[in-house]
């Protein structure tokens, strides 16, 4: 689903589709990642695979997830009447945020859809993703996507985003990508 907001436009789905296999195919790999789990990646606490693996989902070979991603991200070029000459998953990583756990303001960067895909929370009604972006009249305005499992999430890349702290008890996990974009 597209949801405008000002000039920019966020795309979330609840995923009912093929949730289960996505799910086996994460959790067959997740013992496999520990190791590549570094801490406070941006100076905050959330543990992450970023850095370490430059794209786990191809690395892996996370094919269900992989192909889920691709049709979501098509459906919102396509809504946004986007027409790359191709696009391409560029990198992707897997988040762990424990209790008290955030991730402070930041961008993915120019001509990347980026997203987040929610596979397993701490079954407590949590704030979300938090995206900043300036109004017609020079002011921030805010808006916040609740935590679901198996919820994804895509947006411009170049749209400014947060975690605010984890308040429950609980792993929030996630995995986090970006598509590249490329205009021939």
């Amino acid at each position: 689903m597209i949801e405008n907001w000002y000039p920019i436009s966020i795309y979330y789905h609840d995923n009912n589709e093929n949730q289960v296999e996505i799910l086996q195919e994460v959790r067959s790999i997740e013992s496999q990642l520990e190791e590549f789990y570094q801490p406070n990646m941006w100076n905050d606490n959330v543990l992450s695979t970023l850095g370490t693996i430059p794209n786990v989902i191809q690395q892996f070979n996370l094919t269900n997830l992989h192909k889920f991603l691709c049709k979501h991200v098509l459906n919102y070029i396509t809504e946004l009447n986007i027409k790359p000459s191709r696009f391409y998953l560029y990198d992707s990583w897997f988040n762990k945020i424990e209790k008290y756990g955030y991730q402070d303001r930041h961008i993915h960067g120019y001509d990347l859809i980026s997203g987040c895909y929610y596979f397993e929370y701490s079954k407590f009604k949590e704030e979300g993703i938090v995206f900043v972006a300036s109004n017609k009249f020079g002011r921030e305005d805010i808006l916040t996507y609740p935590f679901t499992t198996n919820r994804l999430i895509l947006f411009p890349g170049l749209l400014e985003h947060s975690v605010k702290h984890k308040k429950t008890d609980g792993v929030r996990k996630s995995i986090s990508f970006n598509f590249k974009l490329e205009y021939f």
